[in-house]
């Protein structure tokens, strides 16, 4: 009777907030209850000859407690190639792994901790990509673009400060940008409405909440350098300042701004979210870094939570695409 209770009593409560995902559904139930390679596949580049071209290159070598610089030899840019290669080769797909349900923590109600999880139904159109306990991995990707009229848009009240480098650190001369401090200096916009900012482009916005092992910056740049696109990125942190901690806060996001601002676009949000918002940036899984495409018009067209792998990095640039090509 009381396991009866606590679940009727979560889906009157959690109903709202899954109402705000970043995918519109017709209809809303509730149940309780990374591609490899292998030697052959890859293909060996060769001379016209038929021969690996030898050249050598100086590697470093440990032995005994001491280190030196030797010259060993190498295949050209065999290690490159395979590499290129890799990266842009189409990865397999395993639809297997997508369903048509986004998979919810286990949530806490009154003391009592739901000894399952919930399957949240969407849409039979597009399935996501399964979340596997305890892994790292991307997941909650759509299989393809989502239509705008099943996704959902930014908040409109949702506000940034923006950081970026103060004019005084450069100076023109002969018609060149130069540095002239190690150290940026930074500059603040606040209160930049976010979707305003982000309106009228396509835009990826990686998000990460500062949360340590895997939501840190660190997560967030490993999306920035897997993105292998010409797109406009921007690095979002959502990390509302502690009680009786703003000074400290203050001072961690200035250092993370220092880091980041040289080659990002950066923009933290300093108050606390909204229950919808909070799912709509980071889909259920605060404690993972994750990132949005953005239409033009502030709706999330795919969404993905976690470490990036070759099938997220894919299906994302496929979706990048079909978007350049929409009216």
């Amino acid at each position: 009777m009381a396991r009866l209770y606590t679940k009727k009593l979560a889906e009157a409560l959690l109903s709202p907030c899954y109402g705000f995902t970043p995918y519109r559904r017709p209809a809303l139930r509730f149940h309780t209850g990374i591609s490899t390679i292998t030697s052959n596949e890859v293909e060996v580049k060769r001379s016209a000859e038929g021969e690996l071209q030898k050249s050598s290159e100086t590697i470093m070598r440990i032995s005994n407690g001491s280190v030196e610089l030797v010259q060993g030899s190498t295949y050209g840019s065999l290690s490159n190639d395979i590499r290129t290669d890799v990266i842009d080769s189409v990865p397999h797909i395993d639809k297997n792994s997508f369903e048509n349900y986004i998979e919810v923590p286990r949530q806490r109600f009154m003391g009592i901790l739901e000894d399952e999880s919930l399957k949240l139904f969407h849409n039979d159109l597009i399935p996501f990509k399964r979340y596997i306990p305890g892994t790292q991995s991307a997941h909650h990707y759509p299989l393809d673009i989502l239509p705008r009229k099943l996704s959902m848009k930014l908040s409109g009240d949702i506000f940034v400060t923006t950081y970026s480098i103060h004019e005084k650190d450069y100076k023109v001369e002969n018609g060149r940008r130069i540095r002239l401090s190690a150290i940026p200096t930074l500059k603040t916009t606040p209160n930049e409405v976010l979707l305003q900012k982000l309106y009228g482009r396509n835009v990826i916005l990686i998000v990460f909440s500062g949360d340590l092992p895997h939501s840190d910056a660190s997560g967030a740049l490993e999306w920035k350098e897997a993105i292998d696109l010409d797109c406009d990125t921007h690095i979002l942190l959502n990390s509302p300042a502690p009680i009786g901690a703003s000074y400290f806060h203050k001072k961690y996001i200035n250092s993370l701004a220092t880091a980041l601002v040289e080659k990002n676009d950066f923009s933290c949000i300093l108050r606390k979210l909204t229950a919808e918002e909070t799912i709509a940036f980071h889909q259920y899984r605060k404690q993972f870094a994750s990132v949005l495409l953005l239409d033009k018009f502030g709706y999330i067209r795919w969404h993905a939570a976690g470490k990036p792998t070759r099938e997220a990095r894919y299906l994302l640039k496929e979706a990048y695409e079909k978007l350049l090509n929409e009216l």
